[in-house]
C-alpha cells in the first residue's frame, strides 16, 4: 500500500489531494510491529531504504531540445537522424531529448524526478562498445521514470533496465540487469504490480529473474529473437 489510510486519507481526499501523486519517499510509510506473546506492541520493525530523493542538477552549458538543435547543428541533425533511425515512435513520444555541445556525438535522454532535473545519460551514436559510449550523471540507486510508480490508475508497471525501452513502453528503466537494495525496496512499497522485462543476453537476464523470484513478480520472457522490449517494439 502507500501508507496512508484511514481518517488522515479521508480529510486528504476531501481537501482534494490525490495521494498517488505524492513521491514514495513522502508518504506515510506503516511498518509492521513487534508484540510479545501477550500481543503487546514493543516497537516497529525499521522502515525499508528506499530510492527516493535526488539532487537537482543543472545541465551542462548550450544544452536544448534535440529538434531545435538539430536546425543549426550539423552534429545534432546526426543525432537526430540517429535517433529517427532507431525508431520514428521516439519523435511521436513526446519526451525531450536532448543535445549539447560539450557531448556533440551522444544522445541526451534527461532524468527528469517530479518536474526536476535529477541527472542525465548520453548514449554516444557512433560507439557499440568501449570507454565513453555512456555518460551517466545520477544517483546509482534512481531508476528512469520512477516517478510513474505513484501515478495513474493502472495497478501494473513494466520494469526493464533500459531508459530507452523504457521511453516507449512507459516504463521503468532501472539503468543496469541489477536492481538496487534500494530500488528493490521502492517498487515493494510501491501501489504497482512490477513486470520485469529482462534483455535477453544469456546470464545478463539473471538477476532480473531471481529478483522477480524472491519477490513473487511476474517476469516476461517472450519466445522473439530480439535483445529488449524496444528492438520488438522499432
Amino acid at each position: 500500500g502507500n501508507g496512508i489510510s484511514g481518517k488522515v486519507k479521508q480529510l486528504f481526499e476531501r481537501l482534494g489531494g490525490d495521494i498517488n501523486r505524492i513521491p514514495a519517499v513522502d508518504r506515510l510509510r506503516k511498518t509492521k510491529p513487534i508484540t510479545d506473546k501477550t500481543g503487546k506492541i514493543l516497537g516497529y520493525e525499521k522502515r525499508l531504504p528506499i530510492a527516493g530523493k535526488f539532487t537537482e542538477i543543472v545541465l551542462p552549458k548550450g544544452t536544448h531540445l534535440l529538434e531545435e538543435a538539430a536546425e543549426d547543428d550539423s552534429d545534432a541533425e546526426e543525432v537526430l537522424a540517429y535517433l529517427y533511425e532507431r525508431s520514428p515512435l521516439y519523435l511521436e513520444c513526446d519526451f525531450p531529448f536532448l543535445w549539447t555541445p560539450k557531448y556533440p556525438e551522444h544522445l541526451i535522454i534527461p532524468f527528469i524526478h517530479f518536474g526536476k532535473v535529477v541527472g542525465y545519460l548520453g548514449r554516444n551514436i557512433n560507439k557499440k562498445s568501449g570507454a565513453n559510449r555512456f555518460i551517466q550523471r545520477v544517483s546509482p540507486d534512481y531508476m528512469f521514470n520512477q516517478h510513474l510508480l505513484t501515478m495513474g490508475e493502472s495497478k501494473t508497471i513494466f520494469v526493464m533496465e533500459s531508459p530507452m525501452d523504457a521511453i516507449l513502453l512507459r516504463g521503468i528503466g532501472t539503468r543496469s540487469n541489477n536492481i538496487t537494495e534500494r530500488q528493490g525496496n521502492l517498487l515493494k512499497i510501491s501501489n504497482k504490480n512490477p513486470i520485469l522485462i529482462p534483455d535477453q543476453c544469456g546470464a545478463e537476464s539473471l538477476p532480473f529473474y531471481h529478483m522477480a523470484k524472491e519477490q513473487g513478480w511476474a517476469m516476461a520472457v517472450p519466445d522473439w529473437p530480439y535483445k529488449d522490449a524496444g528492438e520488438a517494439i522499432t
